[in-house]
């Protein structure tokens, strides 16, 4: 792997640890005023709220479920979006998974998982999340790759930063 590439991956498991800030565009996605303390932070039970919240609306490839949250610390409180930042790098993950997966032989089913995995750029977690400097170029340059055919990219993010 070069040393770019390692970078990105690095940048993309900051990401995945959970990584977020308090702002959001989509007041649909956050959870509710009243959960969300002065301080930007929310509760774990409010955290896991969010993650299903955003799971339902990112859906995953045929027979892919969510998995349960990682994050388990009860006693402790989140940032709001944390949980949502967390679904949308589950569902990512899935979708680059799924056009590995089609690469080269099923082209419909292909293209679908592409476009399902390009769909990230436009999320209020990669808003949120992704270093823009880093991170989102990676993202960016992972897509452009695998528009004009090459998957490396993807399949460098999805070794590097997703749960097998």
């Amino acid at each position: 792997m070069t040393i770019p590439g390692a970078a990105a991956l690095a940048l993309v498991l900051a990401f995945l640890a959970g990584c977020a800030s308090t702002t959001s565009d989509t007041a649909s996605d956050e959870p509710t005023e009243a959960t969300i303390h002065e301080d930007g932070f929310t509760s774990f039970d409010a955290a896991i709220e969010e993650y299903w919240a955003t799971a339902e609306k990112f859906p995953l490839p045929a027979g892919e479920e969510y998995p349960e949250p990682t994050f388990d610390d009860a006693s402790g409180s989140y940032q709001a979006g944390y949980g949502e930042t967390e679904a949308v790098g589950a569902w990512n993950c899935a979708w680059g998974r799924e056009y590995l997966e089609a690469f080269g032989t099923d082209p419909e089913r292909e293209a679908t998982a592409l476009a399902e995995y390009s769909r990230l750029v436009e999320t209020d977690a990669f808003a949120r999340s992704y270093d823009p400097e880093s991170a989102q170029s990676a993202v960016y340059d992972s897509i452009e790759k695998a528009k004009l055919g090459d998957p490396s990219r993807v399949q460098s993010v999805i070794d590097g930063g997703c749960p097998q």
